[in-house]
């Protein structure tokens, strides 16, 4: 009997492979894997626990951290699983996570580097996104590059605009970086997040390492400075800085939850520093620097005071102002300490607006804690 050729389609796929990349140096194994494959993490577990994944030849553990070049070994068809259940997905009209491999050599060379966007931004010559077929041409708008700073990018979100994509909006600024930098293997990731109807100052981080440093700094109130504009109904009742502590916890109210200031053994901590700026139309602009970092923090914090953020549907009480105004809360700095400062003033109308920088406001954090047991 003749010999039979060798059916290509026949062959054993193949173990593939993925190298570490210097974006995403520090990163745990688990976290690169589903960040390069989109799949379930209790199948990237199992793969890990079985020995199908290997890291430079070794059996790894899943919370091992990857260094900038590292090679790993995936069982075959990971790639093809990865498509599949990225197309599943985007059938449905979920957000699917898009499968990213390393770019190659001369496909790198055409795609500008994070920094390079936000100078081309600058100069209204901002490269144009590539995005895959299946991504949503809508969501492929200009993101606008205040400053940046190493690994760093400062960006300013609009009003209305999600930070991460969720249910019932597949718009979001998480979206919009990753096209952006559509072939970016660390996509540029925020360190932090501002409420949808806040607008304002937001850090990026493109590579892990910056990411990792920068949410410590800001975990540690080390180092970073945020301050924010918002117009609170009525007349502030104080002509200088004021010191707000609270302590905020989430309650559910009519099936939706919310912060609210509760006693000391209830909840968490919130501090920030009021200065009032100006005065009209019934309320008051104060210029806030926070002290720590809780949800909702500044709005909670200014509604428990009696002076709810003016366009404030969730803690306000409107009185009299129309439910279609936005809300006034705008974070307008960020200062890293002997690094940079970014600023940008909101773009409001009268009588909301705003045409001068404020000074910030100087103040020794340690100076500001108050005593124990003291109230805010």
């Amino acid at each position: 009997m003749p010999e039979q050729p060798n059916d290509p389609d026949s062959t054993p796929p193949q173990p593939s492979g993925i190298t570490a990349d210097a974006s995403e140096a520090g990163l745990k194994l688990i976290a690169l894997l589903e960040r390069r494959l989109g799949l379930p993490k209790s199948l990237l577990h199992r793969w890990i626990r079985t020995g199908q994944v290997r890291l430079n030849g070794a059996r790894p553990q899943p919370f091992a951290r990857v260094s900038s070049g590292d090679q790993v070994r995936l069982p075959p068809f990971a790639f093809a699983l990865a498509e599949q259940a990225s197309k599943a997905a985007a059938r449905k009209g979920g957000a699917a996570p898009q499968p990213a491999r390393a770019a190659s050599k001369a496909n790198a060379a055409n795609v500008p580097s994070p920094a390079r966007q936000a100078a081309l931004a600058r100069q209204n010559r901002s490269p144009t996104p590539q995005p895959s077929p299946e991504a949503n041409p809508s969501l492929a708008r200009q993101i606008t590059v205040v400053g940046e700073l190493d690994d760093l990018l400062c960006v300013l979100k609009p009003a209305g605009l999600p930070t991460h994509p969720g249910s019932g909006h597949a718009d979001s600024l998480v979206a919009r970086l990753a096209q952006l930098s559509p072939n970016a293997v660390f996509p540029p990731t925020p360190v932090h997040r501002l409420d949808r109807d806040t607008s304002g100052l937001l850090l990026v981080a493109t590579t892990f390492a910056s990411l990792r440093q920068t949410q410590e700094l800001l975990k540690t109130r080390s180092g970073i400075v945020k301050e924010y504009l918002a117009w609170v109904e009525g007349d502030w009742p104080w002509q200088e800085d004021r010191l707000l502590r609270h302590f905020l916890a989430a309650r559910r109210a009519k099936g939706m939850e919310k912060m609210a200031a509760v006693g000391p053994d209830e909840g968490r901590e919130a501090s920030l520093i009021a200065r009032p700026l100006a005065r009209c139309a019934g309320a008051t602009l104060l210029q806030i620097r926070l002290l720590t970092g809780r949800k909702h923090q500044i709005r909670v914090q200014l509604a428990a005071e009696g002076h709810p953020i003016v366009g404030d549907v969730k803690y306000g009480a409107f009185r009299g102002v129309s439910p279609a105004l936005r809300l006034r809360l705008h974070a307008f700095r960020i200062v890293l300490a002997g690094r940079a400062e970014f600023t940008r003033l909101p773009s409001w109308e009268a009588p909301w607006e705003i045409r001068e920088l404020p000074p910030p406001i100087e103040a020794d954090r340690e100076a500001w804690q108050p005593a124990a047991g003291a109230g805010s």
